[in-house]
């Protein structure tokens, strides 16, 4: 028989390409591959129970005060400017929003993952029921918005959200794989980290279940 050999595919140097499952054995900051998490007020993250099509179920879970928060993201800081969104090609997040009252959900690119509205620049996804029932698609530079509301969030609900950064420099925001709206106003040029947040606006914690994320885009050059 004749030894045929290996056959390496090595993506180009500066191409950033991230796929997760979530399905990591622990929820500790420390134990969840690829991302950082930090919060401004500790809640306890847990393992939900998968099911047919969801192998891994994270749950974020914020402290038990109004206005505590946690995120999820690449990159040590909350802020970290880790990504152009002028090279960013697209993201895809599959989630569900236990409880729909009294909750803030941020998803995508943010000036600063941490911030109100996500900080100066962004594009994402939010809920934030004080705002609309449905969710928001939301492009964001220099402090200012141009937000859409798209199908209305139901508590339990799977949702796939995808956006996606036309060559244009236009950005198509699809849930459950239907295009909801496109974008030509205020698209960010900040540059901007990539994540998820989630706040409570009551006396007790809120949440938000990850099964899913992907992302992919070019980090330019990578050496000075």
């Amino acid at each position: 028989m004749r030894d045929l050999g290996v056959v390496s595919f090595v993506p180009n140097l500066g191409t950033f390409h991230l796929s997760d499952d979530f399905t990591c054995g622990g929820v500790a900051a420390t134990a969840i591959p690829n991302w950082t998490e930090t919060n401004s007020a500790s809640g306890t993250n847990t393992k939900q129970a998968g099911g047919v099509n969801h192998s891994g179920v994270l749950r974020l879970t914020t402290g038990a005060a109004s206005g505590n928060n946690k995120r999820l993201h690449l990159g040590n800081t909350a802020s970290d400017p880790s990504f152009s969104p002028a090279n960013f090609d697209r993201f895809i997040w599959i989630v569900r929003i236990p409880t729909i009252t009294t909750v803030t959900v941020r998803l995508g690119l943010m000036q600063d993952i941490s911030a109100a509205s996500g900080g100066t620049a962004g594009a994402y996804f939010q809920f934030d029921p004080a705002v609309s029932a449905g969710w928001q698609t939301v492009t964001r530079q220099a402090s200012a918005s141009t937000a859409n509301t798209s199908i209305n969030v139901v508590a339990g609900s799977w949702y796939a959200l995808e956006a996606r950064r036309l060559d244009s420099g236009n950005w198509e925001f699809w849930i459950n794989g239907v295009l909801r709206f496109t974008h030509s106003a205020t698209p960010p040029t900040t540059d901007c980290a990539f994540g998820v947040f989630v706040a409570t606006g009551a006396a007790a914690a809120r949440n938000v279940d990850l099964d899913y994320c992907f992302a992919r885009g070019n980090l330019g050059q990578m050496w000075t």
